[in-house]
């Protein structure tokens, strides 16, 4: 099966700020640039595992519950 391949952009709509996301804030901007790569799929592991590490789900890297 190949991977799927995504060729649309977000919406503008969904890259805007919110109450939820406040990306001018200078800890999410920072965790932003430390997260992020020339490579999607690189940025997107670095996501996940920042996500697993730093959430009650440190499971899904370790396998264990």
């Amino acid at each position: 099966m190949k991977p799927a391949k995504f060729d649309t952009q977000p919406s503008p709509h969904f890259l805007m700020e919110s109450a939820t996301v406040d990306y001018t804030h200078a800890d999410i901007r920072k965790l932003a640039s430390a997260l992020s790569s020339d490579d999607p799929t690189a940025t997107a592991r670095h996501c996940f595992e920042w996500y697993a590490i730093t959430s009650n789900t440190a499971w899904i890297s370790t396998g264990k519950k």
